[in-house]
């Protein structure tokens, strides 16, 4: 299950490769558990919000393992760990984003919506979902 495609836009490798992992040696391998959380986001958040977009969702950080989430300076109970979080990275900047957040928001299953930015100015949207969704938009 951790190979092959989880959606009509989305396959399962995306959310599970990662430079630091491959770099560091770290098996970044889900479990059946985190699989099924990563495919209940795929189909309920992110592909429909990939077809309002009509345009790719690109991945940056999807599933990590423990290790890994550690060694990305990531925080012990992150849902990236859980397979209920993934960082997106939208190639067509600010316009791009905010349609991304729209579409979000019209989305009940989306625990959390965070538009983050690093010191050197790399900007991300973390993108996470809970069975009981609490609805943060930052």
């Amino acid at each position: 299950m951790t190979e092959g495609q989880i959606s009509e836009h989305f396959n399962a490798k995306e959310f599970l490769r990662s430079a630091t992992a491959e770099k560091q040696g770290i098996k970044n391998e889900p479990n059946w558990f985190v699989m099924s959380n990563l495919c209940y986001g795929v189909n309920f958040i992110l592909e429909p919000a990939r077809r309002k977009l009509g345009m790719p969702i690109v991945i940056s950080s999807g599933y990590r393992c423990p290790k890994l989430n550690a060694a990305v300076g990531g925080v012990p109970n992150s849902y990236h760990t859980r397979g209920m979080a993934v960082d997106i990275v939208c190639a067509g900047g600010t316009s791009e984003y905010n349609e991304l957040i729209s579409i979000l928001r019209e989305n009940k299953h989306v625990d959390m919506c965070l538009f983050e930015r690093n010191s050197a100015g790399k900007r991300w949207l973390h993108v996470q979902w809970a069975y009981y969704p609490r609805r943060i938009f930052i």
